[in-house]
């Protein structure tokens, strides 16, 4: 599995792609889906570079 991580706040260039990532579990009441496709709109941007609701990093970004 492939996802986009970050481990600090700043520009574009402390995202990182991680291509060996374990494939998630879904637990009681979940499922699993394939994502094809994902998008990115202004909060995104706030987010990596600091001012955002997520605290501090490393988190997995992505949530469109």
């Amino acid at each position: 599995m492939r996802k986009i991580i970050q481990n600090s706040l700043g520009p574009p260039e402390v995202l990182e792609l991680v291509t060996d990532a374990p494939r998630p579990e879904p637990g009681p009441g979940e499922v699993l889906v394939e994502v094809r496709a994902a998008g990115v709109n202004p909060v995104d941007a706030k987010v990596r570079s600091g001012g955002g609701m997520l605290g501090e990093p490393p988190f997995t970004v992505g949530w469109d």
